[in-house]
């Protein structure tokens, strides 16, 4: 896996609390020393250099960032095998999920079961499922909500989402193997932007 270390100036940070765009960071964890907690934190400063927070979580198991500053910042943190992922926005609730792209036993069972769009294909099955993981981290109901009433359109132009209507949108990253899905309202003004640390 390719690193590259990324420090963000004043300027970016200033652009970033100011825009739609929502920031996706993604760690190389084989090594064992690595420590994810110290990592989640030390990503998280570079948006709150000034600020006094923490990492906290809501009862129902979600994360979110308690802090001085005056604007929210969310966060989303996702992993799978050696792969975290945290993605962090000013402007709106975000959700990610990352998984491993691989032939598994039971993907027929799961996409029968949950999914009424057509899944032919391995990728489709995995965009399937990451999006409905991603969307249901927004909120933090898990997966409380049922699979089966969450609608999806991936035959148009974007991957669209929701439960009544398509609120949110679902843009995809993947890399090596594995697929990043962010999901985020659905409106031209929000973009994501990916990091590698």
């Amino acid at each position: 896996m390719k690193k590259i270390s990324l420090s963000l100036t004043d300027e970016i940070k200033n652009q970033y609390i100011n825009t739609k765009q929502i920031h996706v960071w993604i760690i190389n964890c084989s090594e064992k020393s690595v420590n994810k907690n110290k990592k989640i934190l030390s990503i998280i400063k570079k948006y709150l250099t000034s600020y006094d927070f923490s990492l906290e979580k809501k009862t129902n198991g979600k994360p979110y960032i308690k802090s001085s500053h005056d604007r929210e910042l969310y966060i989303s943190i996702s992993h799978s095998y050696d792969v975290l992922v945290v993605a962090l926005s000013f402007a709106e609730p975000i959700g990610v999920d990352v998984e491993f792209v691989k032939e598994r036993e039971f993907i027929k069972r799961i996409s029968d079961k949950y999914f009424i769009e057509p899944i032919v294909s391995l990728m489709d099955f995995y965009r399937s499922w990451t999006a409905r993981e991603s969307f249901v981290k927004i909120n933090g109901n898990g997966l409380m909500v049922s699979m089966k009433k969450i609608k999806v359109d991936n035959q148009a132009k974007e991957f669209l989402i929701g439960i009544k209507d398509y609120s949110h949108k679902v843009v995809f990253h993947s890399f090596e193997n594995y697929l990043i899905a962010t999901c985020l309202e659905n409106s031209e003004k929000n973009s994501v932007q990916y990091f590698w640390c």
